[in-house]
């Protein structure tokens, strides 16, 4: 889904081309592994997945600790360092070859200056990343790793198994091993 169904959908417009938005879309292929925003780097862009699968991860002890994943038709990016135009202190990795459509900071604020369009665009994705958190973080709280694997799994089966073992146990807070047999009771029932 490219961003100009993803803005009809969810502001009930009827926009034919992106020649109509506010601000310019740019277009980048990620290949798998790929870095986008590292460690340091201030982000500039808020970027929509068309398809594959981003992480984001901050390092922790020598190693790093997953934040979260992000699929098909969710917007992503580094946004502390996006909002606050600092050095940011995550980094986002493209997981599969992925193709993402982006907006600039700077033409995402400039647009803001004399557009409705943008104003409700920019709150709308703001509210849906600050909603995606807030089920994150109760979800962590509430539910079981197992549970919270058997919705990942009911929300995007084929990239769950995309996901390599380790990656997927640190962003559930668990050992690769208690993956392992917890994918082995799910396949099991």
């Amino acid at each position: 889904m490219p961003i100009i169904q993803y803005i009809n959908k969810n502001l009930g417009l009827k926009l034919k081309s992106e020649t109509e938005l506010p601000f310019v879309i740019q277009k980048h292929q990620f290949s798998r592994n790929q870095l986008i925003t590292g460690i340091g780097d201030v982000e500039d862009r808020v970027y929509f997945i068309d398809k594959g699968m981003v992480q984001i991860s901050i390092p922790s002890n020598n190693s790093y600790k997953v934040i979260d994943f992000f699929f098909r038709a969710q917007w992503f990016s580094c946004f502390t360092s996006f909002l606050n135009r600092g050095p940011s202190d995550v980094e986002a990795r493209a997981l599969l070859d992925s193709k993402v459509e982006a907006i600039t900071y700077d033409e995402l604020h400039k647009s803001y200056s004399n557009s409705i369009l943008a104003n409700q665009f920019g709150r709308h994705v703001v509210e849906q990343l600050f909603l995606l958190r807030i089920k994150k973080e109760k979800d962590a709280i509430t539910k079981s790793a197992e549970l919270r694997y058997r919705e990942m799994l009911k929300d995007n089966p084929e990239m769950i198994h995309s996901i390599p073992v380790g990656k997927l146990a640190k962003y559930l807070g668990i050992y690769p091993e208690s993956l392992s047999r917890i994918r082995k009771a799910v396949t099991s029932k």
